[in-house]
């Protein structure tokens, strides 16, 4: 095909209404529903860098199904299966649960009905319209799902500032403030660690986790949160692991962004000539990050966790060094966005998230509750400094067992440690035992003892399954025994 030269250049590329680029060979399309799939993709693929093994063996699934959605971010299907996986890989790891699994579980179930009501949609226009178009309408589906999302986000930040406001997270010697800036400093090595500053830490923390979700509540301030938020996760992402929940996130953030946005990064992209370079840039990049994932084991001993984090890292440059000047104009386009979902079906991902937070002082679950790096303490010697110990209305975290002596390996860390179990992760922990085995434990004031001999125990109730439902849903932390609750996960 001839090209026509324009002072030595290719003449402009036109896009058509869709945003694809109008030449004659194969078309990208880039919609805010492929950026959105890129960005979703990506937090797969940091979930799987920081997960990569379950009982299920499901984390190879996880990966396959991330780089699919990453390749074809135009495909329906592709963000289906992966949405599907990412829900199963949840379920099956909950024995190591961790919360932003949880909520992005929580989001892909939501996205998993809302590709239930466009497919029955189009089905019927199909039916009743037979000059209706077959293909799918992504930034239909995106604008049946973004609404739940955003409104989610806001209650999963409420909930992780909420949460803090006890008397340990504000207590500088115990604070998770001061433990993660120890833990941050490992990387930064600038980070002062007085008193003074972890005082600043937990101020900041405070201010930020209950600020940025008020402040994306308005068209006027989401701005302004986005870029508290963004600096704040940025931050952290840097101590292992969080980079995957600072990817989950930025995947939302973007759902918060005007429409103006995508157009402009759709002319950033239209500079490069599609049909030579940008067709085959997304597999071969999916390629490269495989080999050099595995060349970083394998030559350097980098776990799973370091070579993620390495890839967050290069994508954050590479994403600044080409769209910067796109961030920086977001000043200058008006945001527009709605937290109401259109859907009425889509208000319980939002409901579910509010819920979630709950439970803890409900007498429910205490992990997977949006409750990371609190200090909170809802069981033994409650902590929080608004809800009343009187709002345990579930005895699930009563009847506290302590662990003095054992003969079982995995009772040993908490043998003889200031902690104690609730009686559903004490079972959990029995129940999976094999062979005979001792436990000398305290309740309350009473010491009592389980011996298991040929699978007859002395305390059945203690040795009991917990029903795989129970399981999955009632998660709890070790509570802590000592007069202020220290930092954990």
């Amino acid at each position: 095909m001839e090209r026509a030269v324009y002072a030595g250049k290719l003449p402009p590329r036109k896009l058509d209404a869709r945003g694809r680029l109008a030449h004659d060979g194969p078309t990208v399309t880039v919609t805010r529903f492929t950026l959105f799939n890129h960005l979703w993709a990506i937090a797969g693929f940091c979930e799987w860098h920081r997960w990569t093994w379950t009982e299920s063996g499901g984390s190879a699934a996880l990966l396959a199904t991330s780089i699919a959605l990453f390749v074809f971010p135009n495909s329906v299907a592709c963000l289906a299966v992966y949405a599907a996986t990412q829900v199963v890989f949840t379920a099956l790891a909950m024995n190591a649960p961790w919360n932003h699994g949880l909520f992005m579980a929580f989001l892909n179930v939501g996205i998993l009905l809302a590709i239930a009501r466009c497919a029955f949609e189009k089905h019927w226009d199909a039916s009743s319209h037979p000059d209706a178009p077959s293909s799918w309408d992504g930034e239909k589906l995106l604008e049946t799902f973004a609404p739940a999302f955003r409104l989610s986000l806001i209650f999963l930040y409420l909930w992780t500032g909420f949460h803090k406001l006890n008397v340990d997270f504000l207590d500088p010697g115990v604070s998770c403030a001061g433990a993660l800036m120890g833990w941050m400093n490992e990387v930064y090595r600038f980070l002062p660690l007085e008193r003074w500053a972890v005082i600043g830490a937990i101020a900041g923390t405070l201010v930020i986790e209950l600020t940025v979700p008020v402040l994306l509540c308005f068209r006027r301030t989401v701005y302004f949160g986005l870029a508290m938020g963004a600096g704040f996760h940025l931050f952290l992402s840097q101590y292992g692991g969080l980079h995957g929940f600072a990817a989950m996130l930025f995947a939302i953030y973007y759902l918060f962004l005007p429409s103006g946005f995508t157009d402009r990064i759709r002319q950033r992209l239209s500079a490069f000539d599609t049909r030579e370079w940008f067709r085959h840039a997304l597999p071969l990049i999916a390629l490269a990050g495989l080999v050099v994932g595995k060349a970083l084991g394998h030559f350097w001993g980098l776990s799973y966790t370091l070579r993620g984090q390495l890839f967050w890292d290069v994508w954050l440059v590479a994403v600044v060094v080409v769209f910067g000047r796109e961030f920086v104009n977001l000043i200058r386009i008006r945001p527009g966005f709605t937290l109401r979902p259109r859907w009425a079906p889509l208000w319980v991902i939002p409901l579910v998230t509010l819920v979630n937070g709950a439970m803890p002082y409900l007498g429910l679950k205490t992990e997977t509750s949006w409750a990371m790096y609190s200090n909170l303490r809802t069981a033994y010697a409650p902590n929080h400094l608004l809800v009343p110990e009187s709002a345990r209305v579930f005895g699930f975290q009563d009847d506290l067992l302590a662990i003095e002596d054992t003969t079982l390996p995995a009772f040993e860390r908490f043998a003889g440690e200031p902690v104690a179990l609730t009686p559903i992760a004490f079972r959990h922990i029995a129940s999976a035992a094999d062979g005979d085995f001792d436990v000398t434990v305290r309740v309350g004031d009473e010491r009592k003892r389980l011996i298991v001999r040929d699978g007859v125990s002395t305390h059945p109730a203690w040795t009991e399954p917990v029903p795989w439902i129970v399981g999955r849903l009632l998660l709890f932390r070790p509570v802590d025994t000592t007069p202020r609750a220290r930092c954990r996960h």
